[in-house]
């Protein structure tokens, strides 16, 4: 095992006023593991992810400077950026292409992988829960870019969960959340626009050649007192199939005294035929009421070839096979966020759309783990995380906070430690229950030992992941 050899060099320098200023200078060699301890960097607040390859992806998005840019998510997320908008750190106007990197946080899951900070800062013990949460970089050239002066970015992020009393808030400096702008809270346009567009989008060919089959009818009366059938009487119909052939010959029998027909549907060429009779029976004097209603579609006698059967067959294969790109293209359309939360950005960076935490009551407690005596000089590696699944909300505390954990009373949690063999160990809400009824100051946990892809299946099954 290689040593991390730290050399002190102590320096008394005489100052012009007589008094001493002691220094201590530190070399430290290089570390076989990274530590997360208090005394390291790692202390420091910021956008760490505890496990590099769960860490969630950015989709990558080549677009051009010098053009407007509008992009939809998978989620409903809609990103609007102005031609012009990206310079690079001496504030030159970037030409040409940039790569856009976007990510969504919607979930507790995909705070944690990506280790996204949700205290307000380092040192407060408020913290935030997400109703959602977009992270924006853009690279030219492998240099990170900004948003020019006066350009704003237009976003709407995808709303899973209300956001009434949320507000909008921006990583600083990836490190520290700060209230900006507000935000408003609405239907998702673009997903209606679009499944209203995909209804319209295709029509199903309609079938006016009479088949094997079929029950075929015409009007008959008097239609001097109807003459808005005079033109429907010029036409034969065909029963539509989920009507009864029985009542409709049935129809043809009886004298009506009144007929109603109505188009139902456009696209189908669909009629409603209403029948009506009031018949009285003069030695009872009793009027009796009979209504018959059914639907039928107009046949068209003379033939030509856009009415062969085979032509009606072929156009039906090819409205199937657009029929099926329709309705997938209708399935991911509804797997969007009916709703958005839409503001304007001047920065790049992580946005949030969030509120403090309310965490209720909680036993402030000093905790120990079962995994501590096991790693012995590798502890200072594990990262430990508070997991408020309902809340999508995450808490780190460093090594040196552990004695004062905040276990809640109110809410479910769970404890998530990262160990150095990439297992985590968890303290379910169950256990955290029991530490808070016995309320002990002093705990000593013992912990369920999990795959990383094993936890998080077991999660996203008892918790909305998005």
């Amino acid at each position: 095992m290689k040593r991390n050899n730290k050399i002190y060099l102590l320096l008394l320098i005489s100052l012009m006023t007589g008094s001493l200023l002691l220094l201590t200078l530190k070399y430290a060699g290089q570390a076989d593991d990274q530590d997360f301890s208090d005394e390291s960097e790692m202390a420091i607040q910021s956008i760490r992810s505890p496990m590099a390859d769960m860490d969630p992806a950015f989709q990558i998005y080549t677009v051009s400077n010098n053009e407007n840019v509008d992009l939809v998510r998978a989620t409903g997320s809609r990103i609007r950026i102005p031609k012009g908008s990206f310079v690079n750190k001496s504030g030159e106007l970037v030409k040409g292409k940039v790569e856009l990197k976007v990510r969504e946080f919607h979930a507790a899951e995909h705070i944690l992988k990506a280790g996204v900070p949700m205290r307000l800062n380092a040192g407060d013990d408020r913290f935030l829960e997400s109703a959602g949460m977009i992270e924006m970089r853009a690279f030219a050239e492998g240099e990170e870019l900004e948003l020019q002066k006066g350009k704003e970015v237009a976003i709407d992020l995808a709303a899973f969960k209300p956001s009434e009393g949320y507000q909008l808030y921006y990583l600083s400096g990836d490190s520290e959340w700060d209230t900006i702008d507000s935000f408003k809270y609405g239907l998702n346009e673009h997903k209606i626009d679009e499944l209203a567009k995909l209804n319209n989008s295709i029509k199903k060919p309609v079938d006016t050649v009479a088949a094997e089959g079929d029950f075929i009818f015409d009007i008959a009366g008097n239609f001097g007192e109807a003459p808005e059938l005079i033109s429907l009487a010029e036409r034969k119909w065909r029963l539509c199939k989920e009507y009864s052939e029985t009542e409709a010959r049935l129809a043809m029998r009886i004298n009506w005294s009144d007929v109603s027909v109505k188009l139902v549907d456009k696209e189908l060429d669909i009629y409603e035929f209403a029948f009506f009779r009031t018949q009285t029976f003069s030695e009872e004097g009793e009027s009796r009421f009979r209504s018959l209603v059914f639907r039928a579609t107009p046949l068209i006698e003379d033939v030509s070839d856009n009415r062969d059967r085979e032509l009606f067959q072929s156009q039906m294969k090819q409205y199937e096979i657009k029929y099926a790109k329709v309705q997938q293209e209708r399935e991911r359309l509804k797997a969007e966020a009916d709703m958005v939360n839409s503001f304007r950005v001047r920065k790049m960076g992580v946005y949030n759309i969030d509120k403090i935490c309310d965490d209720g009551e909680v036993l402030l407690a000093s905790a120990s783990f079962d995994f501590e005596n096991e790693l012995d000089k590798k502890l200072n590696h594990v990262r430990l995380f508070a997991v408020y699944w309902d809340n999508n909300s995450v808490v780190e505390y460093p090594r040196n906070n552990w004695s004062s954990i905040r276990f809640s009373k109110n809410i479910k949690m769970h404890l998530v430690a990262y160990l150095p063999d990439n297992k985590l160990a968890v303290v379910d809400e169950q256990k955290i229950r029991e530490v808070c009824l016995r309320g002990n100051n002093q705990v000593n946990l013992k912990t369920q030992r999990f795959d990383p892809d094993d936890y998080f299946g077991r999660m996203s099954n008892s918790y909305v992941t998005r």
